[in-house]
């Protein structure tokens, strides 16, 4: 393939194209995180005050993972980030992260509601899938295409 071959250009923009579902994907879901609006006698039954299992068991992990999904969704968009398997491993992490998320638990086990939250998983989970066919069509186009013997 040639640098600026037609195939190279669609292998750069379906790899950005992933990058930029995955880091607005996730930060969809921070932002439902943030501010949705959340039943407050539930949470001020909490022991350790106010929102406190909530910001343990989703705040944390929710950033803790931000820390390597938006770079490497960034490095994405350079074109000499040819190395797919970051990309994927990162958007079948945070599909993950969402159907984990949708499913949590509070302490007593009463699973919160929050809608703006649920919401923003659900998009998370569509960007992810969106995304990965996306990275796949990316991997399709690198691999050479093989010619059968004559």
């Amino acid at each position: 393939m040639k640098p600026g071959s037609r195939s190279t250009r669609a292998e750069y923009a379906s790899r950005a194209c992933a990058g930029i579902l995955l880091v607005a994907g996730w930060l969809v879901l921070g932002y439902g995180l943030r501010y949705s609006p959340s039943d407050a006698a539930a949470i001020d039954e909490l022991e350790g005050g106010g929102s406190f299992g909530v910001a343990f068991g989703l705040t944390l992990p929710y950033y803790a993972m931000a820390l390597g999904m938006i770079p490497i969704g960034l490095a994405a968009l350079f074109p000499r980030f040819r190395d797919l398997q970051p990309l994927t491993v990162a958007i079948v992490s945070a599909g993950l992260f969402g159907v984990w998320a949708l499913n949590w638990r509070d302490v007593y086990g009463v699973l919160l509601e929050l809608p703006v939250f649920a919401v923003a998983t659900v998009w998370l989970l569509l960007a992810s899938g969106a995304a990965l066919l996306v990275a796949r069509k990316a991997q399709a186009t690198l691999t050479p295409e093989r010619s059968s013997p004559p």
